[in-house]
């Protein structure tokens, strides 16, 4: 067999971080958009909110349906939320979500899913 070494030298090797003494908080966000909307891109707009505590995003639904509209879907989104020098409270966590969601309407006309 062959084996190609200029790929693998290039590859990155995972970092050790500090682990965070604080509890995360999860939280579950299932909006309804446009058929022609990438989940990708979807994610990618969260991820560019800039929110410092969003640790973790990952797309755990994809709902075509009974209750949606031909033309849309919901997506359905696990966000983990941590600071790593303090506890996060419910009013931080609930502005952070609204950023999230205002962020989504603008950019692709995303609604809550009721």
């Amino acid at each position: 067999f062959e084996l190609l070494l200029e790929p693998l030298a290039q590859g990155a090797l995972p970092q050790f971080g500090s682990l965070s003494r604080f509890p995360v908080v999860r939280r579950d966000l299932s909006v309804v958009v446009d058929q022609s909307v990438a989940a990708s891109a979807l994610c990618d707009a969260v991820g560019q909110v800039g929110l410092d505590v969003l640790k973790n995003l990952q797309l755990f639904d994809v709902y075509r349906g009974e209750g949606i509209d031909s033309e849309r879907k919901s997506l359905s989104l696990g966000l983990t939320f941590q600071a790593d020098e303090r506890t996060l409270n419910d009013s931080e966590i609930d502005e952070a979500v609204t950023r999230i969601v205002a962020s989504l309407k603008a950019q692709f006309g995303a609604d809550l899913r009721g």
